[in-house]
């Protein structure tokens, strides 16, 4: 999929570029940061069903478009539509963060309200942004519509810069014209609240990181090399225990859908993040992205989990 990324960054300057996404590559973005937000066996798989559930919207991408589908008109359900768009610029903004704001692993803002037992109150952003060295609060929105305004941007880059929990930067993402001409704006200002500490950020990341490795045992799946990288491959049709609809799957191209995990980049954060401990803050090769493959079937971000569409 073809679409236009406008970027503003923290000085107010704004750029346009051209960006391809795969369909693997979606469908990463799309099962975690849209559907998933962490790693687990149980969420791995809940965020294929939902891949399963919205098929209909993500077939037209299988086929080459540069746009989004709907389920036939007896079928059709703008509730239906309006979660998926969430879903999807939830995605998008996971693939944004990953380019603009060089995140390792994106989170759910609630999951990590949760996990330190913070209260679920006041108006907060979507989800975190994390390397070891930044953290981003990022708003995420995904709309049918066909433009986006100034004033509506700065009302979610405003409601990114909410919430309790600290963070280096706020970041707004919002993805429209799905359904006619996919479009991407992302705007990152600089917040001047106070900072997370390094030992936060480690421990976002080993925290996510021990999930990956919990969820390839969990989850088993077969042994396979891809760009010099030993993974864990499990077919979608496996993760969904027979539950599987191949009746809506007209494309054929959602039975070769296979999930990948890398247990390796385990090892490897956990390596640079042992380098936090003995460098100054200031050496950003701390925070370099991890190993990413991505090609026209198969994508493995820098968190290890992938997907490829075999055949």
């Amino acid at each position: 999929m073809n679409f236009t990324a406008t970027h503003t960054d923290a000085s107010g300057v704004t750029q346009v570029h051209s960006k391809t996404i795969t369909l693997a590559r979606f469908i990463k973005h799309f099962v975690l940061a849209g559907a998933g937000f962490t790693p687990s066996a149980t969420l791995l798989r809940r965020g294929i069903g939902a891949l399963a559930w919205y098929w209909d919207f993500v077939e037209p991408v299988a086929s080459g478009s540069d746009r989004f589908g709907e389920p036939v008109l007896v079928l059709r359900d703008p509730t239906l539509k309006a979660h998926f768009s969430n879903l999807s610029g939830r995605a998008f903004a996971d693939f944004m963060g990953r380019h603009y704001s060089n995140s390792w692993v994106t989170l759910s803002y609630e999951g990590v309200l949760e996990q330190n037992g913070f209260p679920m109150v006041g108006p907060r952003p979507d989800l975190l942004a994390v390397n070891p060295l930044s953290v981003v609060a990022l708003e995420a929105k995904g709309y049918s519509k066909k433009s986006v305004s100034n004033t509506e941007m700065a009302v979610h880059k405003n409601q990114a810069s909410q919430g309790r929990l600290s963070r280096h930067a706020w970041a707004a993402s919002v993805a429209y014209g799905l359904y006619d001409k996919v479009k991407v704006k992302y705007l990152d200002p600089e917040d001047g609240a106070p900072a997370p500490s390094l030992e936060t950020t480690r421990r976002y990341l080993e925290r996510y990181f021990m999930e990956i490795d919990r969820a390839a045992v969990q989850i088993g799946g077969s042994a396979r090399i891809i760009d010099g990288r030993w993974l864990q491959s499990v077919p979608v049709t496996e993760l969904l225990r027979g539950q599987f609809p191949v009746d809506i799957d007209r494309s054929g191209v959602l039975n070769k859908v296979m999930l990948l995990i890398d247990r390796g980049v385990a090892a490897i954060a956990s390596e640079r993040l042992d380098r936090l401990s003995i460098v100054q803050e200031q050496d950003r090769e701390v925070a370099e992205k991890l190993q990413l493959t991505d090609t026209d079937s198969t994508f493995i971000d820098c968190d290890g989990i992938g997907i490829s569409i075999d055949g």
